[in-house]
């Protein structure tokens, strides 16, 4: 892998400063040297001028566009207003409460998603399952280098093969429960130093699968050999931990933590929260969209936290160590200005659309690389906040039962009709990658992606970021990004309906395309959530 090239430079018109610095130098052939050192700098201010602008973004600027956003993308249209204005009923719930958690259950009761009921794990593994977990992912066969670019040698994937501890599981292996104390990677061996197979590419740790929250609950299924990290599983994934950053509890009182009915739930792509000089562990803490704490709902708090008061402020429950190695919650103020939600937001047109625009302008990291989003992490935030667990790869999420809308038989043109009947907030999948519908604006469909590069006018231009773009900018493979797309999924609960039609998806949408299934409407009930911020 080859890395990636910087922003290119804005290109400027410089004939005004050449022509003043010729009729200077025939006045003067003295002042030679001193004009060029003017137009040195000069140039150099301009040059210095385009790289700001180019790394704002893309690395060419069409007209009629706003300065480094993508081609017929303007300023305006990260505001989610301009969508929603665009929308007949922004506003409705399209899917209530009890029809989300039953959309959960089917997601997780598909195996190909690789989602789980974590309340109904099982509480032990045989051998064969756990190994076959455990050896889920291969050693890489090809060279590896770490941060430094030094090769690793055939002794380092000896050791994390023995760390492992496949020797040490059991015929019956009783599993345990614990949350997170932190926000942490999750690895897919346990260790923490990256790998990379090109060492130019640090963007690409071939170790990194993913992250787990602070809160987050898991199941742990096997302990290394010198018992510094964990193997779990969490609602989307297994992988490796470590073991401090985890804390175990009693499964009923765990249980109990997962189906908890008040809680407050991140909104924003990330806040960081004020210093606590009475408290190391509760300073600058910094929670990522889709973390989810409990309230308190009781007078356990006092009125004052740390010497502060609090009036204006959500009191959460931030787990932490006690000093006897046991769970102990502590309060956390988070402002009541804060963009966080009581409740998951309800699942509105309005709502998923804000909250793609919010994910935008940030860089693209793949498998949560330090808590970034790549093209299925972008997904899996938007969904969180709704209390829909995703999966944590896109191959797993075109896989979701779900109205669909097969687009991979369609020409260009029916392509582009189809997405127009379609609702905002749809998601849409190519080979690749996912994109969140906004709307139409001038004939054109417009979306929400993870975009690496791109080619327009047969320039190639590098975004690397979550972004709006339209869909006839071209991929480096010479294909409009429009004729890659397969398929559209509205989100709802499938059901058999009888033995002539074997599926039929409800949902309160009232999307129709000539490609799309027949949609049976559900009653919408609004579910509790307010947004802050």
């Amino acid at each position: 892998m080859k890395p990636r090239k910087n922003c290119g430079i804005l290109k400027t018109d410089l004939s005004c400063e050449k022509e003043e610095g010729r009729q200077l130098l025939s006045e003067n052939r003295g002042c030679m040297t001193d004009m060029r050192r003017k137009l040195s700098f000069v140039l150099a201010a301009v040059l210095l001028l385009g790289l700001l602008a180019g790394c704002s973004g893309t690395s060419t600027t069409k007209a009629g566009t706003a300065s480094g956003q993508l081609p017929a993308v303007t300023d305006a249209m990260y505001d989610a207003s301009y969508w929603t204005a665009k929308m007949k009923s922004p506003g409705d719930v399209l899917l209530s409460a009890s029809e989300i958690d039953t959309v959960n259950a089917q997601i997780a009761n598909d195996e190909a998603t690789g989602v789980v009921d974590l309340v109904a794990y099982p509480s032990s593994l045989t051998a064969v399952q756990l190994k076959r977990y455990l050896n889920a992912v291969p050693i890489p066969s090809s060279d590896l280098y770490d941060a430094d670019g030094v090769k690793y040698e055939e002794s380092f994937f000896d050791d994390l093969i023995l760390s492992i501890n496949l020797e040490n599981v059991a015929e019956t292996n009783k599993v345990s429960y614990a949350i997170a104390l932190t926000n942490t990677a999750l690895r897919s061996f346990p260790v923490l130093a990256a790998a990379y197979e090109d060492a130019g590419e640090p963007e690409m740790d071939v170790f990194q699968l993913g992250q787990v929250l602070v809160g987050d609950p898991v199941v742990i299924l096997q302990t290394n050999l010198d018992g510094t990290w964990f193997f779990v599983q969490t609602r989307t994934q297994r992988g490796w931990v470590r073991a401090t950053d985890m804390i175990f509890m009693e499964k009923g009182s765990w249980v109990s933590y997962i189906e908890s009915t008040g809680f407050v739930v991140v909104t924003a792509p990330s806040i960081t929260l004020e210093f606590n000089p009475y408290s190391d562990t509760l300073s600058n803490v910094t929670l990522y969209m889709g973390t989810r704490l409990p309230l308190y709902t009781d007078d356990t708090v006092s009125s004052t936290v740390d010497n502060r008061g609090t009036a204006g402020c959500y009191v959460v429950k931030y787990p932490t160590v006690d000093r006897f190695g046991y769970l102990e919650y502590q309060p956390l103020l988070i402002p009541m200005t804060e963009d966080v939600s009581v409740g998951y937001l309800p699942y509105t047109q309005e709502n998923i659309v804000t909250q793609a625009l919010k994910l935008t302008g940030r860089r693209i990291a793949v498998n949560r690389i330090g808590h970034g989003r790549d093209s299925a992490a972008f997904v899996q935030d938007l969904y969180a906040v709704f209390g829909i667990f995703m999966p944590a790869a896109t191959a797993a999420q075109k896989k979701i039962l779900a109205q669909d809308t097969d687009l991979a038989k369609l020409t260009s043109a029916e392509r582009e009709k189809t997405l127009g009947t379609l609702a905002a907030g749809t998601l849409i999948y190519s080979d690749d990658r996912a994109f969140v519908l906004l709307g139409v604006d001038n004939k054109k469909p417009y979306a929400v992606a993870a975009i690496d590069e791109y080619y327009y006018d047969n320039l190639r231009s590098v975004a690397n970021a979550t972004v709006i773009t339209s869909l006839d900018i071209v991929k480096k493979d010479g294909t409009l990004f429009l004729d890659t797309l397969e398929t559209a999924k509205t989100f709802g609960i499938v059901k058999e309906k009888s033995a002539e039609t074997t599926k039929a998806t409800t949902t309160s949408g009232k999307t129709t395309t000539a490609a799309s299934t027949t949609t049976t409407s559900a009653a919408g009930t609004t579910s509790s959530g307010t947004t802050k911020g």
